[in-house]
């Protein structure tokens, strides 16, 4: 647990795996972690290793990231209401959700995986996937850019720019 005046943004980068952001009334921002090896180790053991190893707080910004692209991570990641600088978060396969969050600048991208997004309020936010869905809904901002190879794309909210792209869906 991190408190919620000592983090500004994140920087997440897993390979494979599921990120979910979602809001709290605690004033304690919260990193729950699921590790899934395919080797024969203990779960347990990997999440702790996990959360010692490969977790960090610098200047301001939560970051979180592995290199092993044979372990699963799921990460639900709990914030306190406040506006964040930043936001990245990029995936090899797998998804993200961000349930009402808010922030300066939002990017998510992921090579096959969906992309959700509710109740978001930001300035600029960036959603890129090669193979996937991108659903954007009850949002506030300046600027959305939407990407997918093949996907559909759904946008709602109020919004100031948009530009979206579906190559194939």
């Amino acid at each position: 647990a991190f408190r919620s005046d000592e983090v500004r943004g994140f920087e997440i980068d897993v390979p494979n795996g599921q990120v979910t952001f979602e809001p709290t009334d605690e004033f304690q921002l919260t990193v729950d972690v699921h590790v899934k090896t395919p080797k024969k180790a203990d779960d347990t053991d990997t999440e702790a290793r996990f959360l010692e190893d490969f977790i960090e707080l610098k200047d301001g910004k939560l970051e979180i990231g592995t290199h092993s692209k044979v372990s699963q991570v799921e990460l639900a990641i709990k914030l306190p209401k406040k506006q964040y600088d930043v936001i990245l978060t990029k995936m090899l396969t797998g998804s993200c959700t961000l349930n009402n969050v808010e922030a300066k600048l939002l990017k998510v991208k992921t090579s096959n995986g969906s992309i959700k997004m509710e109740r978001a309020t930001f300035e600029h936010a960036d959603l890129y996937t090669l193979n996937g869905t991108i659903e954007v809904r009850f949002v506030k901002g300046d600027d959305l850019e939407v990407e997918t190879g093949n996907g559909r794309i759904y946008i709602d909210g109020e919004l100031k720019e948009v530009k979206a792209e579906s190559l194939n869906g």
